[in-house]
């Protein structure tokens, strides 16, 4: 009768340890599911992201293109021409700002 109940005492213990063991792998199994959720949607983003800075990028390409910015002034009616060598001055020295100037600007 001894060996029986010797046997009972390690029995509960066994099936505790089963059963905490059991739930740290149900818990680690749902935590990996929802990484693996967490993981694909931050893809998913970054994905979308990478296709508007692509779209962005062309855009912006195609808006300092010098034959799209002709065009749009076109479209536009804005009539500019390219100024010629006697249009452009060069300023070489720039002038000195005097007291009564700088006290308005300051202010």
């Amino acid at each position: 009768m001894k060996k029986k109940r010797r046997n009972n005492s390690y029995f509960i213990p066994i099936i505790i340890i089963v059963f905490i063991l059991l739930l740290c792998y149900v818990w680690q199994h749902n935590t990996i599911v929802h990484l693996g959720y967490a993981s694909e949607k931050k893809r998913k983003e970054k994905e979308a992201l990478l296709t508007l800075y692509r779209e962005l990028n062309l855009k912006l390409i195609g808006l300092e293109s010098p034959y799209k910015i002709k065009q749009n002034l076109r479209r536009h009616r804005i009539h500019l021409i390219v100024p010629g060598e006697r249009d452009v001055v060069i300023i070489k020295e720039a002038r000195k700002v005097s007291s009564a100037a700088r006290t308005l600007c300051e202010e």
